[in-house]
């Protein structure tokens, strides 16, 4: 049977997921929901998922850099990213950076999610007919680097230039300079036409690029 964690604080819509899946016969009916990215590794060691679910948007931590390093400590589990996030730029960016098995949006019946996670299952990448799509018309220009798009979502953190440096440089293992990360920030205002940084996270997380709890 597919053993299944979730991570995701959103309880009302989780409890309904896990009433469906359980149902099935293949579905461990023991699905395990963690609201937080501390709990989830705790449940992780614990339950040894087949299968994680995981939203991009969490508490207390970014969904992506979880991603990568989770991949390390478990290669054998699938991670499914299932998200409201169906920007074209931020599933690529996802599947690619993250290697996940899966990109999932919440929008999806829940027929298309109980078929992709036994896609999954097989060993198979899965996308939903959705995020599919967005993929698939992407006519809007690619107007944020790589770089940008990691600086980004940490100031959807909360994080200084210095930590935005020590954070990606921990993950890149490509030193990164303070200055460089301001320099991007600049950019990324430049670009966007706004002249600090609460109109471009409120800009860019309308855009679907950024997931963040909040914005200060």
């Amino acid at each position: 049977m597919i053993k299944i964690h979730i991570a995701d604080r959103h309880s009302m819509l989780i409890e309904g997921v896990c009433t469906y899946l359980s149902k099935e016969k293949d579905i461990n009916p023991d699905i395990s929901v963690s609201a937080t990215l501390e709990q989830c590794l705790i449940d992780l060691a614990l339950k040894k998922p087949d299968i994680l679910l995981l939203e991009l948007s969490q508490p207390d931590g970014n969904g992506i850099s979880f991603c990568k390093a989770i991949k390390h400590q478990y290669p054998g589990l699938r991670i499914v990213i299932f998200t409201d996030y169906k920007h074209w730029f931020t599933i690529s960016y996802t599947i690619k950076q993250c290697r996940v098995s899966g990109y999932i949006l919440k929008s999806a019946p829940l027929e298309e999610l109980l078929y992709g996670i036994r896609v999954v299952m097989n060993n198979e990448s899965f996308r939903c007919r959705k995020s599919d799509l967005s993929l698939r018309n992407t006519r809007e220009p690619l107007w944020v680097t790589v770089r940008e798009f990691q600086v980004l979502q940490y100031l959807g953190q909360g994080y200084t230039n210095k930590e935005i440096a020590r954070k990606i440089t921990e993950e890149t293992k490509v030193p990164i300079a303070e200055m460089t990360v301001k320099d991007h920030r600049s950019n990324l205002r430049s670009k966007l036409g706004v002249d600090n940084t609460v109109s471009l996270l409120k800009l860019t997380m309308q855009m679907g690029l950024i997931w963040v709890e909040a914005v200060p």
